[in-house]
């Protein structure tokens, strides 16, 4: 235990003590929803988030992607006038020290206190496939539907239909580096859902029609162009004077479909 303790505190010391490292671990702990450009884009610089205050600025700035094969950039707000901000390493470059109308935003291997990091950006530029895709990973929500359950029964399996409809909440991994092919894996470690199911406490007894909820369950699907397919396991309960159900709290297994809206 000991050894784990000071080869953490080794490596949070060295993160830290390294300007490169600290920029790039933050960016991986607190921007989930990451996109990629390929081409230029065109911004207006409105906020400075590391003193807190808006800023009005006349000049245009061109977030340069070479050397590169593309920038990682988080949109805080997506729309015709989308917020952004760009992951580090990148600075302002200002031609022969004058702060023209026009200035470029370049890749640099050095941390700068004028980083660019430090400002939220207005894309001016129209959106593209090239200049808008997922980089990574993001957080995504879809509503799923799961028409068949397998459950546990004694030494038997039963395969139950039934209507359920849950929401998802989960990560979403891109394949690929194609910006025109939106082929994603969705990891799911958290979804909810109400469910018309059969109340009976024996196996023996008539089937009473009932709501039951999935209080948890999760999944991984395989999503296309907002398709998604895959496999969901979870537990269900019934209130009341159902909660003697014969599937009370027993774990399920289930196909889900679904698809991924507002894309």
């Amino acid at each position: 235990m000991k050894r784990i303790l000071t080869l953490l505190i080794f490596t949070v010391s060295f993160v830290l003590g390294n300007s490169q490292l600290k920029f790039a671990a933050r960016a991986i702990l607190y921007n989930d929803n990451v996109y990629k450009t390929k081409d230029t884009l065109i911004l207006e610089r409105v906020y400075d988030h590391k003193k807190g205050i808006a800023i009005k600025d006349n000049r245009t700035y061109r977030l340069i992607v070479s050397p590169l094969p593309f920038v990682k950039y988080n949109i805080l707000e997506n729309g015709d006038n989308a917020y952004i901000y760009i992951l580090p390493n990148y600075s302002f470059k200002y031609e022969t020290g004058i702060r023209d109308s026009i200035v470029d935003i370049v890749f640099t291997d050095t941390a700068k206190s004028d980083t660019v990091y430090n400002y939220y950006f207005r894309v001016k530029s129209a959106p593209s496939p090239n200049t808008k895709y997922l980089s990574s990973q993001s957080i995504v929500g879809m509503p799923v539907t799961l028409p068949l359950k397998i459950r546990q029964l004694g030494s038997e399996l039963q395969f139950e239909s039934n209507l359920s409809l849950s929401y998802a909440f989960g990560y979403r991994i891109k394949l690929g580096n194609n910006p025109y092919r939106k082929k994603y894996f969705n990891i799911i470690p958290v979804a909810f859902a109400i469910n018309s199911d059969k109340y009976f406490v024996n196996k023996e007894d008539e089937k009473i029609d009932a709501i039951s909820f999935t209080y948890y369950s999760f999944g991984l699907t395989y999503e296309i162009n907002g398709f998604n397919i895959g496999l969901f396991g979870g537990w269900d309960k019934m209130f009341g004077a159902r909660k003697d159900w014969i599937y009370q709290d027993s774990f399920w297994g289930s196909l889900g479909i679904g698809y991924k809206f507002g894309e």
